[in-house]
């Protein structure tokens, strides 16, 4: 089941292939949300907002971002996570 935050997201994403003409692989983001809600599903927040949907909202706002700036926050977030754990 596709909740709004992802759905949300790929949306966008599909926007931005088409408005930049970019080649984000929609299919690996789907498989990566997929993933997040295996392991990370029921968890939640300090906020009681669902654990995977943070980085989905950060997603969403920076993908009018440069195809390399967004790079580069995903590599700081995937720093900031295996701080975190």
């Amino acid at each position: 089941m596709i909740d709004f935050y992802s759905e949300s997201l790929i949306n966008k994403l599909f926007r931005t292939n088409i408005r930049f003409n970019t080649k984000i692989d929609l299919d690996k983001v789907e498989r990566a949300i997929k993933y997040a809600k295996k392991y990370h599903g029921q968890q939640k927040r300090d906020t009681g907002e669902l654990y995977y949907t943070h980085p989905l909202e950060v997603a969403h706002m920076v993908s009018d971002h440069s195809l390399k700036q967004i790079r580069l926050l995903l590599q700081y977030y995937m720093i900031h996570l295996k701080t975190q754990n």
